[in-house]
């Protein structure tokens, strides 16, 4: 039977099974899926409570009344309380000090009123000392739109916080200059210009530029000066370039500064540097002395050398000399080789003059004796000579200094001094008017860069500027000026012996030279000598130069040139003298020792092969007693004496080439002087 109403109009009529179950087996898997969704967020829940209760971070909850909601663990290690004890009770309540519990209750009681989230750092005692938290304090809203609790989350900064410190310590106390920039460009991206954002207490150090003074302004603004060199720099490494290091002057600050400069974010950068000026200016001045030093290394070695040429050619000159005498005595005034003698002689002894600047110019020469003079007495009585000497074109400015320090040298010296630093400045100004100035002045160098040359020591000299507004010199030019022989004039109008020989009596006299000099300004040289300070002048004699005087004694005498020995040999004869020649020391001890008569005289040069006259003369002089002893040279007694020969006795040194008169002379001085003759 079947019992299925098909009338849809009976309420009646049973309902469809199939249909239910469908909706039965709908609402059971509703409610699993809504089962699971249920277990997921327990567990989440149970995964969230698990998080927050193992946070490193202190997590809490507060009623209205300040009374704690939740506190997770972490409360445990700051504070000896279970976090469980918290639940249900206030700060006071658990008895924490009155501070901490004052805060808490301002604290909360404010955002309660206001709903303004609250951050705050304070310092804690607890379990393991002193720490430091960032609070932040979270209002929670309910339905009704007010606070209902506050969340807290609280971090422990300690360790951020001091190393902070320690960074603001090192940043506030390091050497090295700091500053943060920001770069300026304009609408095309060119950079005009950086700003001041950040700087060190070094900072201010170093350029003397206060922070409160620079602080967001420009450098532009602040240091006008400032080379573009800087700014284009500075923009590639705020663009994103490497990091670059340099070294730079800046003419702003007056300063060498060692520079590092990196990227510190977009349109900014950052620069580390300190200052190198006194490194850098050691080191020129290392350079500069350096340079000196090589300079005067080079001088000596020429000066040895115009040493050894002028004893050379003293020799020669020697015999030129003394045969044109013998000649001219033979020739009468009407005869017509007269005149050529005396030219012939004239000619030599201007050679004799040549080589006498050869060595002022080695620095052992020294014409006349030295005397105590004012170079303000002395430069007036000149100025006359030197107008006519320079020219009409030229105007002699004389600036004396007052109460000048006296000076002790020769003054026919400082005569040359004058005369040759005037020359050289008339000859850089040329045709054109001009100007020389000469300029005296007391001057103190204290520290020993100012003297560079090893022998010359601080203290007091006197200078004398000259100076010119002539053509000038470049560095090349500077550097050779005081080399014999280097002239820029043409050929034939200098020997380029001038200012080496200023250089040689300088230096002769313990003094110091500068030269300072610009292309197409002028040059100034400085001649520094040294203050005059004992009460007694050296006390120096020359031979009065009388009429020959002869002699009838007999003489040994000992020389390694054949032309100067025959020729001295001639000499010594025509005044009388018996004579004994020799042309080595070996060959004169034999003839003393197989000579049976009295010898008087020994007449030797200094600088022989194998044996030097003064080793000579003491192995003679031990074998003979009373003999006497004259020495002979082309170099000058100093110059001796630095080459270890022993010549302090000025009545026993003839420095050649010397006359027929002078020889007759000396040796009769050296013959008449009692006691015997002492090794010099």
């Amino acid at each position: 039977m079947n019992t299925k109403n098909n009338n849809p109009e009976n309420p009646h009529t049973e309902p469809d099974v199939s249909e239910l179950k469908k909706k039965i087996a709908a609402l059971r898997e509703h409610l699993q899926g809504q089962a699971k969704k249920i277990a997921k967020m327990y567990q989440d829940k149970a995964h969230l409570i698990a998080l927050i209760e193992h946070a490193p971070d202190i997590i809490m909850r507060f009623d209205k009344d300040g009374r704690h909601l939740f506190v997770n663990r972490a409360i445990e290690k700051v504070v000896p309380i279970a976090a469980g004890d918290y639940i249900g009770k206030t700060h006071r309540e658990l008895g924490f000090p009155e501070a901490t519990c004052s805060f808490w209750e301002y604290n909360l009681k404010k955002i309660f009123i206001t709903g303004e989230l609250k951050e705050k750092e304070t310092p804690y005692a607890g379990i393991y000392g002193l720490r430091i938290f960032n609070w932040r304090l979270i209002p929670e809203y309910g339905h009704s739109g007010k606070v209902h609790s506050i969340l807290c989350m609280a971090r422990d900064v300690t360790e951020q916080r001091l190393a902070e410190q320690s960074y603001t310590k090192l940043f506030d106390t390091m050497p090295y200059g700091f500053a943060l920039h920001e770069m300026i460009f304009d609408e095309r991206g060119k950079a005009l210009d950086y700003r001041f954002l950040s700087v060190n207490p070094a900072f201010e150090r170093l350029t003397g530029l206060k922070a409160d003074d620079i602080l967001g302004r420009r450098v532009l603004e602040v240091l006008p000066e400032t080379e573009k060199q800087w700014i284009d720099r500075y923009a590639e490494v705020a663009a994103g370039a490497p990091p670059i290091h340099f070294d730079s002057f800046s003419k702003a600050l007056d300063k060498h500064f060692e520079v590092t400069a990196y990227g510190s974010g977009p349109g900014q950068f950052a620069t580390l540097f300190h200052d190198v000026t006194e490194r850098r200016n050691t080191e020129k001045e290392k350079e500069k002395l350096q340079s000196m030093l090589a300079q005067s290394d080079k001088l000596n070695a020429v000066g040895r050398l115009a040493g050894g040429v002028a004893h050379d050619f003293n020799n020669k000159l020697s015999v030129i000399t003394g045969y044109a005498e013998f000649a001219l005595d033979r020739t009468p005034p009407s005869h017509e080789l007269h005149a050529d003698l005396q030219e012939i002689i004239k000619a030599a002894r201007s050679a004799t003059e040549l080589t006498r600047q050869l060595l002022t110019f080695a620095r052992r020469e020294r014409t006349n004796p030295p005397k105590i003079i004012d170079v303000n007495d002395i430069i007036p009585s000149m100025l006359n000579m030197l107008g006519r000497l320079l020219g009409e074109n030229i105007d002699v400015n004389w600036q004396p200094g007052k109460n000048i320090w006296a000076l002790h040298m020769d003054p026919s010296q400082l005569d040359q001094i004058i005369i040759n630093l005037c020359v050289n400045a008339r000859d850089a100004i040329g045709r054109k008017n001009g100007r020389i100035t000469i300029e005296t002045r007391n001057t103190s160098l204290k520290y020993p860069s100012e003297t560079a040359e090893s022998d010359i020591f601080p203290g007091d000299y006197v200078s004398i500027s000259i100076a010119d507004n002539g053509c000038g010199m470049d560095r090349e030019t500077m550097a050779q000026i005081f080399e014999p022989f280097f002239t820029t004039k043409k050929e034939g109008e200098g020997t380029g012996l001038g200012l080496a020989t200023v250089y040689g009596i300088v230096r002769q006299n313990k003094g110091i030279i500068r030269v300072y000099s610009e292309q197409d300004m002028g040059t100034a040289f400085t001649v520094f000598l040294p203050r005059y300070t004992s009460q007694q002048a050296e006390a120096e004699t020359t031979p009065s130069m009388e009429k020959e005087k002869r002699g009838k004694e007999t003489l040994l005498l000992v020389e390694d040139d054949p032309g100067l020995l025959a020729l001295n040999q001639a000499m010594l004869e025509r005044l009388g003298y018996q004579v004994l020649p020799a042309a080595l020391p070996e060959e004169a001890l034999n003839i003393a020792d197989s000579f049976k008569e009295d010898i008087a005289l020994l007449l030797t040069d200094v600088v022989m092969p194998g044996m030097s006259g003064p080793a000579l003369s003491k192995i003679l002089t031990e074998r003979f007693p009373d003999l006497k002893s004259l020495f002979m040279s082309g170099y000058s007694q100093n110059m001796l004496r630095e080459q270890g020969f022993a010549t302090e006795n000025v009545d026993h040194f003839i420095q050649k080439p010397f006359s027929f008169k002078e020889l007759s002379l000396k040796v009769r001085q050296i013959l008449d002087m009692e006691g015997s003759a002492q090794d010099g």
